[in-house]
């Protein structure tokens, strides 16, 4: 097999494959910065840019200008629930919150690509995880029938709310419920059908699943059925019930 796919590594494959990565990001200039566009998803489906500011003595700010806490106030994010999230997560990151609406990073040049990189992903991590909360927020009733049904189906265990659980990569996921079951541990999750929300949920459950004592991971939604195709992907991960599904459907996807 190893054979066969290193014979079609041949020069049009490989002009095909530099084109492709040589637009896969791109820079120009504007208002004194460079404006980098990076291949890094935010919720709403647009690409993220970052700026970088030259500064005397060689240093470079890196900033996203904002964009994260544009793309979560287009989802209804109060500036404080912004506020609270993006100092924890700029901090975490190495970066600086300004307080208002900027994230950035000042470094030297040899810092300079991992810095524009991280950014980036800072940026679109942040406001994924507004724009979840967001959903959620929006669907609070589905959250107190999900805490009722655990309370049924767990009596006496220990039981928490909106939990941080981390990944594999280190960043740090909140999970609406986790319970204790002698020595091991079951985290839910609620999810729906707007694509924003299943794509931070499979992230979430994807990179969690990673850690090698990970704790038992259900995705629960109103109705599967109206997920559509995109369901795959949580099930590729997790176990997913309907959040009106029977208290021993709980159980059992918590053995």
């Amino acid at each position: 097999m190893a054979s066969n796919t290193i014979s079609f590594l041949n020069s049009a494959a490989e002009r095909t494959v530099a084109e492709v990565v040589s637009g896969l990001s791109s820079f120009d200039t504007i208002n004194g910065r460079f404006r980098v566009s990076l291949p890094i998803v935010m919720p709403s489906g647009g690409l993220i840019d970052v700026s970088v500011y030259p500064e005397p003595g060689g240093s470079y700010l890196v900033s996203d200008e904002g964009a994260a806490f544009a793309e979560a106030a287009g989802y209804g994010v109060l500036h404080r629930s912004f506020a609270a999230i993006a100092k924890v997560r700029a901090a975490r990151a190495g970066a600086v919150f300004d307080g208002n609406a900027l994230m950035f990073m000042r470094v030297r040049s040899e810092q300079l690509r991992v810095a524009i990189i991280s950014i980036g992903n800072l940026s679109a991590e942040v406001a994924a995880d507004l724009v979840e909360r967001s959903i959620k927020t929006s669907a609070s009733g589905a959250r107190e029938k999900l805490f009722e049904t655990i309370d049924k189906a767990f009596p006496g265990k220990p039981v928490a709310h909106d939990v941080d659980i981390y990944g594999a990569s280190t960043a740090s996921y909140q999970f609406d419920a986790l319970v204790e079951m002698n020595g091991s541990s079951v985290a839910f999750d609620i999810f729906t059908k707007d694509p924003v929300s299943i794509a931070a949920t499979y992230t979430k459950l994807s990179d969690v699943s990673r850690m090698e004592d990970n704790p038992a991971l259900v995705g629960v939604t109103t109705n599967p059925d109206n997920v559509g195709p995109k369901l795959a992907l949580i099930s590729s991960v997790a176990r997913v019930i309907r959040l009106d599904a029977p208290v021993d459907t709980f159980r059992k996807a918590a053995a």
